[in-house]
């Protein structure tokens, strides 16, 4: 039970050990020099106490830490009441302590992440053990043909010009699935060579960049990359488009990657697809967030946002690895 002004004049026994104070150390002490509250919501510091009082309404939880000690916690299912006796106006202030539910849904999430991270990591693994076997098996068996052929004076031009296709299509399917092109060059190289590569005279894909910091890490990048790649095939296969934008930006702390093409589009409740899926799963994993929005005779907008921090943090793990 607090004054007005925020005296405390009344505690209970579980304020007690919170506090670890008993009620005569705590009796009229200003509660805002007590305890500092943050509102996980929109994270404003402390301030006045109706302020405080009228702000946490709202909140379903929040964090108090006691003033010049270690003690803390995450508290919520609050009830907040005014009340007056005729002589004094008073503010009746309950609030359970939450803060073993808080810690198990945040475990629950950083499992719900490193989840994500694994199975993203195993299909790329996956992705990288088809394209080497792919490559190193059937790519030199079609050209072992090739040189029998040749050796023994067959020279039938059609069988030739076949072969020549799938050893073509092998390298494709080979490189699509394992763009080794990731390792040598930068992101925005990487993107620009991509969008050539869906480029045609039914489609015409644009890509424009900003100046952005360089992403070094290569988990970061080929998750960028797929993330473009599955758009581009997505778009190519349903979408109907002429045109397919891509652009990638700096905008504050973030890095913007978005994906819009003219198509036909679709229902906003309908993004269960396995290629939606796994767009916003890797850009799950790499820390950022992807967003889908689409409209029917319109077309479809795909919005990637990045933190900066976590690319830089990626980065100087990076470094840190190969130093």
């Amino acid at each position: 039970v607090l004054s007005i002004n925020g005296k405390i004049k009344y505690v209970n026994r579980k304020f007690e050990d919170l506090t670890e104070m008993n009620f005569k150390e705590l009796a009229e002490k200003d509660i805002n020099k007590l305890i500092s509250l943050e509102l996980l919501d929109d994270n404003q510091p402390n301030g006045e106490l109706g302020s405080i009082v009228d702000k946490i309404k709202n909140q379903d939880i929040f964090h108090i830490h006691i003033n010049g000690t270690k003690r803390e916690g995450y508290f919520g299912d609050h009830y907040l009441n005014e009340f007056s006796d005729g002589r004094n106006q008073t503010k009746l202030v309950v609030f359970k302590n939450v803060t073993d539910r808080v810690l198990h849904s945040n475990f629950r999430e950083q499992l719900r992440l490193a989840n994500i991270k694994s199975f993203v990591d195993g299909q790329e693994k996956e992705r990288v053990r088809i394209a080497v076997e792919i490559h190193d098996s059937l790519g030199q068996l079609l050209n072992l043909i090739k040189i029998k052929m040749k050796a023994a004076s067959i020279n039938d031009k059609e069988i030739l010009h076949i072969l020549d296709q799938a050893v073509d299509e092998t390298v494709c399917i080979s490189e699509n699935m394992l763009p080794r092109k990731i390792l040598n060059f930068p992101l925005l190289t990487c993107i620009t060579l991509l969008s050539e590569t869906y480029n045609s005279d039914k489609i015409s894909v644009h890509f424009n960049h900003s100046e952005i910091p360089p992403i070094e890490d290569q988990v970061v990048k080929t998750n960028i990359y797929r993330i473009v790649q599955e758009a581009l095939n997505n778009a190519m296969k349903y979408s109907k488009c002429e045109n397919i934008f891509i652009q990638m930006n700096k905008q504050d702390d973030l890095i913007t990657l978005t994906i819009e093409d003219d198509g036909i589009g679709f229902e906003n409740e309908d993004q269960s697809g396995n290629g939606l899926t796994n767009m916003k799963m890797r850009a799950t994993a790499i820390g950022g967030e992807l967003k889908i929005e689409s409209q029917k005779k319109v077309g479809t907008l795909i919005i990637c946002d990045i933190p900066l921090d976590k690319i830089i943090e990626k980065n100087e793990k990076e470094e840190d690895y190969h130093r």
